[in-house]
């Protein structure tokens, strides 16, 4: 997809996108993909994997940079605040997942940036 075509859609295309972009990187890992985009009861989970012999909820944040932004590693966690944070975890729990990792996807003009980061939460 180009630069112009990303810019051109809407949020929660974007967010299915990364979603996309993230199971495709678990996959080439070999990481087994249990779910997607589960939506239960007392919330939603972007991605259910086997990560490590261990069931996992991972949580995909996605965005679309200006054409002249950076986005250094430090700012992975910006987009997953405490509360989300909270909120996951709670989900987590519910559906007997002791782990929460975080996928973080920035769409940009040379095509995307994703950061992984186990045991976020």
């Amino acid at each position: 997809m180009d630069w112009d075509s990303c810019r051109a859609l809407d949020t929660s295309s974007i967010g299915r996108l990364g979603e996309d972009c993230a199971v495709e990187f678990l996959k080439t890992r070999g990481v087994p993909i249990l779910g997607r985009n589960l939506v239960l009861d007392p919330g939603e989970i972007d991605i259910l994997a086997m990560i490590d012999g261990e069931r996992t909820v991972v949580e995909v944040r996605s965005t679309r940079a200006r054409r002249d932004a950076t986005w250094p590693p430090a700012q992975a966690f910006s987009a997953f605040d405490y509360q989300k944070a909270q909120q996951v975890r709670r989900v987590a729990r519910f559906h007997r997942c002791r782990r929460v990792d975080v996928i973080t996807v920035r769409f940009h003009e040379h095509g995307f940036d994703l950061h992984w980061v186990p045991r976020a939460a």
